[in-house]
C-alpha cells in the first residue's frame, strides 16, 4: 500500500503558486507570472521524484533477540535498493505493543545502487505476554521536502516477551526435602553443603563470602565456588489471580507478582529442584512436577501469556495436589486474602508441607484498586483463626517468604 501527501513545505509552495497566479492575472506583471511558473514546476518536479522515490525497494525481518521486561531487544530489519539509482535518507516506523512509548522510528541512511543495508534497530521492553508485529512503515520524498511518500510493508512475526526477572534473596528449603526424591536422584547437586563442586560465573543473588579470587583474576571476572547439596528438594508454585483485584498498567499488582513467580522459576532452575506449577486467572494452567532447569523454559512461556481471570486455583490445583509429596515446599503468590485458598493452603499444612503465602494486595499498589477491590478494602473479612495468613507485598519489595 503506497500514500503521497504534501508537506506542510509542499501546502505554502502551492499557496504562493496560487497567489502570485492570481495577481499576475489581475495586474498582467511579469514577474508574478515567473514566481508561478517557478512554484509550479518545484511543484511538478517534486511530485515525480517523490512517486518514484520508494519504487524498488524490498523490506524484510532479520532474526530478532530474545525478549525480556526490562531489557534491550533488537528487532533488525534488511532493506535493499533494487534499482540502479542512489536513494536519500528514508524513515522506518513500527507499532510495537510492548515498547513505552509504543512506536518506534528509525532513519535509514542512504542507499546507493543495488546496496543491501542491515538496520539495527534497538527498543526496550516494557510489556510481557505475545505480541503479533505486522506492518513496517518506509517513508520518504522528494529533496526538497514538498511531499511524502509512505510505503507498507506486511511482514507477519510473533514475539513472545518473557516476565522481568528479579534479584531475590537465596531461599533456604533443604530441610524440606522430600527423603522419597532424595533416594531417586544423586546428591551431587549444586547448594549449599560444604563438599566444593565447582566454580562459576557470579550472580546477583550470590554471597561475596563465596568469591574465588584466584578465578576472578584468571577470568579477569567475578567467579564464585559452588558447592554440593545433600538433598534434591521439591517444590510447588501456586498462583492465584482473580480479575476483580488485578491492576493494571506496566507497576500493577499483577505485574509485580508475575514478576516475582518469574524470578522464583529462575532460581529454582539454578538449584536443580522438582518443581510443579498451578495457576488460576484467563484459564487454568497446570505443569506437573519435573526438574525445573527442564520446565523453566515453559513455566517463562506460561508466566508470560498469564493474564487474570474467573478461574479459579483451585481448578488445576486438585490435579497437581495428588502429585505433591510429603515436605513439599509450597510457595502461593495471590492478589487477594481468599477464604477458600487459605482453607487449602492449611489443609496442605497439615499433610507435612512448608507453605509459604505471599499476597499483592491491590491496596498496596498505589492506584490499582478496582471496585470490588475497594468494596473488599473498606469491609475486609478477616481470616478465621487457626488458617494460614498471607504475608502481604508491597512495591519494590525484594522478597516475602
Amino acid at each position: 500500500m503506497h500514500f503521497l501527501l504534501p508537506t506542510g513545505r509542499g501546502w505554502l509552495v502551492l499557496v504562493i503558486h496560487l497567489l502570485c497566479l492570481a495577481m499576475a492575472f489581475i495586474n498582467q506583471t511579469i514577474f508574478t507570472l515567473v514566481i508561478a511558473c517557478i512554484c509550479l514546476a518545484t511543484l511538478i518536479a517534486s511530485f515525480f521524484c517523490a512517486l518514484f522515490c520508494l519504487h524498488g525497494i524490498e523490506m524484510w525481518r532479520a532474526p530478532a533477540s530474545d525478549a525480556q521486561v526490562g531489557c534491550s531487544l533488537e528487532l533488525p530489519l534488511v532493506i535493499r535498493n533494487c534499482r540502479s539509482w542512489r536513494r536519500q535518507q528514508m524513515v522506518v516506523f513500527e507499532q510495537l505493543p510492548f515498547a513505552a512509548d509504543g512506536w518506534h522510528k528509525q532513519i535509514v541512511p542512504g542507499l546507493a545502487s543495488r546496496q543491501e543495508y542491515r538496520l539495527r534497530r534497538t527498543t526496550h521492553a516494557v510489556r510481557r505476554g505475545l505480541f503479533r508485529l505486522s506492518r513496517v512503515i518506509l517513508r520518504s520524498g522528494d529533496p526538497a521536502g514538498l511531499f511524502r511518500r509512505e510505503k507498507y510493508f506486511d511482514l507477519p512475526e510473533e514475539l513472545l516477551v518473557l516476565p522481568a526477572i528479579r534479584p531475590l534473596p537465596e531461599l533456604h528449603f533443604e530441610e524440606t526435602a522430600s527423603s522419597a526424591v532424595t533416594a531417586d536422584h544423586s546428591i551431587t547437586r549444586v547448594g549449599a553443603s560444604q563438599e566444593f563442586y565447582g566454580i562459576r560465573e557470579y550472580r546477583t543473588t550470590d554471597g561475596i563470602r563465596f568469591i574465588n579470587w584466584r578465578a576472578t583474576a584468571r577470568h579477569r571476572k567475578l567467579m564464585v565456588n559452588e558447592f554440593e547439596r545433600n538433598a534434591h528438594a521439591a517444590v510447588a508454585l501456586l498462583l492465584d489471580l482473580p480479575k476483580d483485584f488485578a491492576g493494571s498498567g506496566d507497576h500493577s499488582n499483577l505485574e509485580y507478582l508475575v514478576a516475582t513467580a518469574a524470578s522464583l522459576v529462575a532460581q529454582f532452575a539454578e538449584r536443580f529442584c522438582t518443581l510443579g506449577f498451578a495457576a488460576g486467572g484467563d484459564q487454568s494452567r497446570l505443569v506437573l512436577p519435573d526438574e525445573a532447569t527442564t520446565l523453566r523454559q515453559r513455566l517463562m512461556r506460561e508466566l508470560a501469556l498469564l493474564q487474570p481471570g474467573d478461574v479459579p486455583l483451585a481448578t488445576a490445583l486438585e490435579e497437581l495436589l495428588p502429585r505433591l509429596l510429603p515436605h513439599t515446599l509450597v510457595i502461593c503468590l495471590s492478589l487477594s486474602e481468599n477464604i477458600d485458598l487459605a482453607v487449602t493452603l492449611t489443609g496442605l499444612v497439615q499433610a507435612s508441607m512448608e507453605v509459604r503465602w505471599s499476597c499483592a494486595s491491590p491496596q498496596d499498589f498505589p492506584g490499582q484498586l478496582t471496585r470490588i477491590a475497594r468494596q473488599a478494602a473498606k469491609h475486609p473479612t478477616p481470616l478465621p483463626n487457626g488458617l494460614l495468613a498471607p504475608v502481604r507485598l508491597f512495591p519494590k519489595m525484594t522478597c516475602g517468604f
